[in-house]
């Protein structure tokens, strides 16, 4: 009934995408350490965050890390297009983002289903 091998590389796909993404945070927070100190160290609790929870997600497939990651990413990019931060582009990968969060988040929960019926022990 489950299909392990598709829902580990669904697992895959968005703890590889929630690095890249902490990466790009981190990045950016260097970069805004010199010139706006506040937005840099905030940058970098959101990176200590991200880091955390695609951390739990990879290792121990965390269903609640996944979709507090999930939540956090939509209300930040709500807050950045209510800010008017955002252009087409931007929204555009980030629905791709989301969706993708939200498969991996799917995923998750799918896989635990999968380990309980199977008798496999649930991580």
């Amino acid at each position: 009934m489950y299909d392990i091998e598709s829902i580990t590389k669904t697992i895959r796909t968005s703890y590889i995408l929630m690095f890249i993404l902490t990466g790009i945070l981190l990045i950016a927070g260097v970069a805004f350490l010199n010139s706006r100190t506040e937005i840099g160290i905030a940058m970098f609790v959101d990176c200590g965050i991200t880091l955390v929870l695609a951390l739990l997600v990879k290792y121990k497939n965390s269903r609640a890390a996944a979709t507090i990651y999930f939540i956090l990413f939509l209300f930040g990019k709500v807050g950045q297009i209510v800010a008017g931060n955002a252009n087409v582009i931007i929204i555009i990968i980030s629905i791709v983002f989301a969706i993708v969060f939200y498969k991996g988040m799917i995923a998750t929960y799918r896989l635990h289903n999968a380990m309980k019926e199977t008798g496999m022990p649930v991580v």
